[in-house]
């Protein structure tokens, strides 16, 4: 008979083995006018509860993308633009959390109903990426994080619809 412990365990690694496979599937940007750099972005992963999960981006241009995936209002892909203020301070707020020093995982594996949350950050050209899979995590790093959720999920900000989420389609 397995024990409840070493069952959790292995749903735990059965988890992050299939969450680490799905990373390479974010959302990109799609352009007439060729490529625009990544400035940052956040994964929201779901877990055994009602959390919200969805991708999103904020590219140098102003450009930013969000699909809702779950738990969240209005799922699908959604578009909307920045102001060069909002990305200075975004850039601005990674720098006070010293994300460039942040190791480059957080995860525990005795966790398996933990959040996931994964960022990424253009910092002199270079794309640090952050994978959150523990509540220890620093502080900086989760006040970043929610930091980067507010901006993203913003109701006051003028999104267009891209398309609907599958099963929400007429």
């Amino acid at each position: 008979m397995i024990s409840k412990k070493i069952f959790a365990l292995a749903m735990a690694v059965v988890f992050y083995s299939l969450l680490f496979a799905s990373v390479s599937c974010s959302v990109e940007k799609k352009t007439t006018q060729g490529t625009d750099s990544l400035l940052v972005s956040i994964q929201k992963f779901p877990c055994f509860g009602r959390c919200p999960y969805y991708d999103a981006s904020l590219y140098k241009s102003g450009y930013i993308l969000i699909n809702r995936k779950g738990f969240m209002d209005n799922l699908g892909e959604y578009s909307s633009k920045a102001t060069k203020e909002e990305m200075k301070e975004l850039i601005s707020e990674a720098e006070r959390a010293r994300y460039k020093s942040l190791p480059d995982s957080f995860y525990n594996p005795g966790i398996a109903d933990f959040p996931v949350t994964i960022t990424k950050v253009n910092l002199d050209g270079k794309i640090k990426r952050v994978f959150d899979g523990e509540p220890e995590a620093p502080n900086e790093l989760k006040k970043f994080e929610n930091l980067l959720h507010d901006f993203f999920t913003q109701r006051e900000r003028n999104w267009q619809l891209i398309r609907k989420k599958a099963d929400q389609e007429d």
